[in-house]
């Protein structure tokens, strides 16, 4: 019998072999985890970090095939429930993370009325009482932020279940604003605290220049070709110029 949940509810044994390499962390995103324009102009897909309880949003994500997403078993009996957020279709903001549970493929989803939550650990969970949140009207959750475990063995928690298939496209639909083939203008570049003095030197350099953003990362963060390289920014590193495609990005 097909599962009606799809692999990605987070589970300690799962996770903590990927967590590290996939978390997002620092300044500039991963690369790798890039959003492709849709074929079409339809509804265009928002950053993760955006989601605000209920608030309608269109995120791009992945979702693994064919692994194992159950929590183990001492822990379904500890939540009282088979998945980390109830039954539905499961869906993680990176390639990465998607990949612990299958080969990932692209997809987008749509929420209505969700229900966010950020900065969580997996105990929070435990009291997460799903029948209310459903009894008023929420159609899914995201998690922006969240990490199970401690120190080394941490997972990475970001994920998001609609509990309705339909809801659910296969594709990404075009990023909102920032999207391949923008102008933009390099405004500020930030520093962080791991950072040394010759930490991404590239991008400082690139300040007040302008370029073609060439991939967006799923998390809304754009990689900028300036001149013959290719830069990572985050989002509100760029200001946009002009929505115009280059023929040459």
């Amino acid at each position: 019998m097909a599962r009606t949940s799809d692999p990605h509810a987070a589970t300690v044994k799962s996770w903590q072999t990927r967590a590290r390499a996939a978390s997002s962390g620092g300044v500039v995103q991963q690369r790798g985890d890039f959003v492709r324009e849709s074929a079409d102009g339809g509804t265009k897909a928002e950053r993760w970090d955006e989601a605000r309880t209920g608030v309608p949003i269109t995120l791009n994500g992945y979702r693994g095939e064919g692994g194992h997403g159950e929590l183990e078993p001492e822990q379904q009996a500890r939540f009282g429930r088979k998945y980390l957020l109830g039954e539905g279709t499961y869906v993680a903001p990176t390639r990465a993370l998607a990949s612990a549970f299958g080969e990932p493929r692209e997809v987008s989803i749509t929420l209505q009325n969700p229900y966010v939550l950020s900065g969580v650990a997996g105990a929070d969970l435990r009291s997460l009482d799903l029948a209310a949140i459903k009894a008023a009207g929420h159609d899914g959750i995201i998690i922006t932020r969240g990490r199970w475990g401690f120190g080394r063995g941490q997972e990475d928690l970001k994920q998001a279940v609609v509990f309705d298939r339909k809801q659910m496209n296969t594709g990404h639909a075009k990023p909102a604003g920032l999207a391949k083939g923008v102008e933009v203008k390099v405004e500020r570049v930030h520093d962080a605290p791991f950072g040394g003095p010759n930490f991404r030197a590239d991008a400082k350099a690139a300040t007040g220049k302008t370029g073609r953003v060439t991939s967006v990362s799923a998390w809304g963060h754009p990689s900028v070709r300036i001149g013959a390289k290719v830069i990572d920014f985050n989002a509100d590193e760029v200001t946009i110029m002009s929505e115009k495609a280059s023929e040459h990005g």
